[in-house]
């Protein structure tokens, strides 16, 4: 029994050569993900204000996506005829 020990990326195809007339077989049991940064287990969610917000997410892994929140919006009538938009 041969044992061969192989790294494999997502985005490579697999392609092998072997120079023998013997036949080969291969079987793949369990991955094992490396993840090339610590996790960021901050907020994923967040809400825009008017001043700044930083997620201390730099040289972290994200492990879902971030979504930033509509600003609320409440509009409503005015004596001028229009229309007022209240942020908030």
């Amino acid at each position: 029994m041969a044992v061969f020990h192989a790294t494999f990326h997502t985005d490579s195809t697999f392609a092998a050569t072997f120079r023998s007339s013997a036949t080969f077989a291969a079987s793949f049991g369990n991955s094992v993900v490396v993840p090339v940064a610590d996790y960021y287990d901050g907020e994923y969610e967040v809400t825009p204000r008017l001043e700044d917000q930083v997620l201390p997410t730099r040289a972290l892994a994200m492990r879902d996506d971030l979504t930033v929140k509509e600003i609320p919006v409440t509009y409503t009538s005015n004596i001028f005829d229009g229309k007022t938009v209240v942020i908030g």
